[in-house]
């Protein structure tokens, strides 16, 4: 008998919501349907009867009134049969790739629980991750309606306290060991869940930005009549919190190459980004867990405490050829900083149980997007449109897609320093014109004629030759015009920036604290 991957358990008494978890679920990418079981808690009438299974590969549904979320999941959950089991709200829409992000995650052994980040219909925050007040011992979401969803602030995957139940991927053994409390009336079991998970297993509950969808908040709860959490619900919570084991301190100790080098900066992200790791770069550490030398060429001999780990950047025959070999077969584990480097490590003899590929990727800050440049300087009457540059440069929004760069510092944009004009036209996607009144401009002949089309208006010479209109003077034409191009520009570029999803400063911290919790829990 087919054993799937995944449960996917849903508590509803909605035909519509349900048929769109079932439109979200055949629409996963990445994933074989055939790995999926779905698993349906009904606390409706019979319009249950009408709903379209026929798509799904396996999917059972059972009747469990009245509704209550810890009793009508732990009852399905009993009866399901995969490794895994997303709980899943039936007011949660999944984004595409979420599902099998999801489970390549949690795959990872030292992941114990994924939650993702979930959306308002408005697209602000909803959920990413949930944290603990120190003052109340109460649970609040981080960021919660403050950014959207997509904020640099919530790239990334981290361990957290918690997650909402409302997505929420778990090993089905590992729960139907805890189950949800069925004491709560309304709501808090999934944080209940949570905080005794930590006291029982020793994984991480991580929040994942690939895991991400629509979550209408409370429409589940609107249904039942259900608004708010009462005390007594409050108070279980309260004391979970309470009670919850912080998540173990592992002592990590770096040898590495000195403040202003790039090996440093890979030691200072894993320090400053981590949450459960303390870090120390280039200093003594008697008790450390953990000796890491970034590169290999740092280590000398095995420290009296701690595993040791290496940082593999390139075999170089002629350089440091002997020592990436011998240090490698030392250590006990082997970090590469690509696949070229893992298969040469393989080629040498080391296994690839003690290899890890760790990529380090770019800055949050190198992202695509539309370049204008700005020619010749400003005038005091304002003919120039000094007035319109002014306002696109505090239009944060508009400012997050653009660019702007001069050859003058007086526009009061950055500046660029070009041997002359034509290699300026050459680095910019279009020269904008802000002017009211021109004779030529000449800046808009050159740019021409180097092939770069200028944003401009209607006046001097301009509508004779090719170029991007928009009205003379309006700011809103402008802006409409810009980010128009701006989207389409980003649209293109980012088919080829999509390869660096997650692979920045943040993701290589985190990639390094969930491996040494790894290597020291294999240790044990």
């Amino acid at each position: 008998m087919h054993k799937c991957k995944i449960s996917v358990l849903t508590v509803s008494r909605n035909k519509g919501n349900v048929e769109k978890i079932i439109s979200s679920l055949l629409e996963s990418r990445n994933v074989n349907q055939e790995d999926i079981e779905f698993i349906l808690s009904w606390n409706g009438d019979d319009e249950y009867k009408h709903i379209d299974f026929s798509r799904l590969a396996s999917v059972s549904v059972h009747i469990n009134k009245p509704y209550n979320f810890a009793k009508n999941n732990n009852s399905i959950a009993k009866k399901a049969s995969g490794e895994f089991i997303l709980f899943l709200n039936d007011d949660v829409l999944l984004d595409e790739y979420s599902l099998s992000n999801a489970l390549e995650l949690i795959q990872r052994k030292e992941v114990g629980i994924v939650g993702g980040n979930l959306r308002y219909l408005t697209g602000k925050l909803q959920h990413a991750g949930v944290y603990f007040n120190e003052q109340t011992s109460l649970p609040f979401h981080r960021f919660k309606g403050e950014v959207f969803w997509d904020d640099e602030k919530l790239q990334h995957e981290c361990i957290v306290p918690a997650v909402t139940g409302a997505l929420l991927l778990i090993r089905r053994l590992e729960f139907l060991e805890l189950l949800f409390d069925e004491r709560f009336e309304v709501a808090g079991e999934d944080i209940v869940l949570n905080c005794r998970y930590r006291n029982t297993f020793n994984r991480m509950i991580v929040y994942s930005y690939k895991v991400s969808g629509v979550h209408v908040e409370n429409d589940t709860r609107k249904g039942t009549g259900q608004k708010t959490t009462p005390k007594g619900d409050l108070d279980l919570i309260k004391d979970a919190i309470g009670k919850t084991k912080p998540y173990k301190k592992l002592n990590i100790r770096i040898v590495t190459e000195k403040p202003g080098w790039i090996m440093y900066r890979k030691a200072e992200e894993i320090q400053k980004n981590s949450t459960t790791l303390n870090v120390v770069i280039n200093e003594d550490m008697p008790n450390a867990d953990i000796n890491y030398y970034i590169n290999y060429g740092f280590y000398r001999e095995r420290p009296p405490k701690g595993l040791v780990v290496g940082n593999f950047t390139h075999y170089d025959k002629d350089g440091l050829g002997d020592k990436f070999k011998s240090v490698a077969s030392v250590v006990d584990h082997c970090i590469s900083v690509s696949q070229k480097t893992t298969g040469d490590l393989v080629e040498f003899g080391i296994s690839r149980e003690k290899i890890s590929t760790i990529l380090v990727g770019a800055d949050k800050n190198f992202k695509p997007k539309l370049t204008l440049g700005l020619v010749g300087r400003p005038y005091k009457g304002g003919r120039k449109g000094e007035s319109l540059v002014k306002e696109l440069i505090d239009n944060r929004d508009l400012m997050k897609k653009i660019e702007l760069i001069s050859t003058n510092e007086d526009w009061n944009v950055k500046t660029v320093k070009c041997e002359d004009n034509q290699s300026f036209y050459n680095i910019i996607d279009y020269l904008l014109i802000p002017s009211l009144i021109e004779g030529g401009p000449v800046p808009f002949m050159e740019a021409l004629a180097c092939g770069t089309l200028s944003i401009a208006p209607n006046i001097g010479v301009i509508p004779e030759f090719t170029h991007i209109p928009y009205k003379r003077g309006d700011i809103d034409s402008l802006t409409e015009v810009i980010g128009k191009l701006a989207s389409e520009h980003i649209a293109r570029r980012e088919y080829f920036a999509k390869e660096m999803a997650l692979l920045d400063w943040e993701n290589w911290g985190f990639q390094h604290e969930m491996l040494f919790h790894r290597l020291l829990n294999d240790k044990r």
